[in-house]
């Protein structure tokens, strides 16, 4: 098993957590990039070959390409102010490829 059998964790504290050794301790993410609750977290397929994580804040999605060092939106200007759930990544986190964002009050949103 490699150090990232137990890769993130979110709270609902504005706060994600990283751990590299299976769970024992853990490390804050993002601290000054995440300022609001995490509601998701999805890891590349090929993680962690490729450590990309992307969250789904209040508002926004935010996408790390080196293992939550630094961080970035995934989509400039891109707000989801329709009170977004959930989202999954079915081509994986590269450029371009599409998220689906599952919407609170019913409905997915394609960005």
């Amino acid at each position: 098993m490699n150090e990232f059998a137990v890769p993130a964790l979110a709270t609902e504290s504005a706060s994600l957590y990283r751990s590299g050794d299976r769970g024992r301790t853990w490390a804050r993410l993002g601290e000054a990039a995440i300022p609001d609750a995490v509601n998701a977290i999805v890891l590349s397929p090929q993680f962690p070959a490729r450590p990309e994580l992307l969250v789904l804040t209040g508002d926004a999605l935010r996408i790390s390409r080196d293992g939550g060092a630094t961080w970035a939106d995934w989509q400039a200007g891109l707000v989801l102010d329709q009170g977004a759930a959930c989202v999954a990544a079915p081509l994986g986190l590269v450029p371009g490829a599409p998220l689906l964002v599952g919407l609170a009050e019913g409905g997915v949103l394609r960005v």
